[in-house]
């Protein structure tokens, strides 16, 4: 949520949790603005820190972390 508040410019955003039998899917949706990151997830590279932090931490706990994201978003 630090990320959506920081970078976004969003006006809304919204999390689900899903405790599921075969594992727990935490999922951040928000409407602002988007932006473009490599096919090959480099974070780092890329200068998105914070989506780094957040790829570790699934790391660490076995997960996996899955980004979406559509630059120049109508807002609707």
């Amino acid at each position: 949520m630090n990320n959506v508040w920081r970078h976004s410019a969003a006006l809304t955003a919204t999390v689900s949790i899903d405790f599921g039998k075969d594992g727990t899917t935490i999922q951040v949706k928000d409407d602002g603005k988007g932006f473009v990151i490599g096919e090959d997830l480099r974070f780092v590279e890329a200068g998105k820190i914070g989506l780094a932090g957040m790829q570790e931490r699934a790391d660490l706990l076995g997960g996996n972390l899955s980004i979406q994201s559509n630059v120049g978003r109508v807002r609707s």
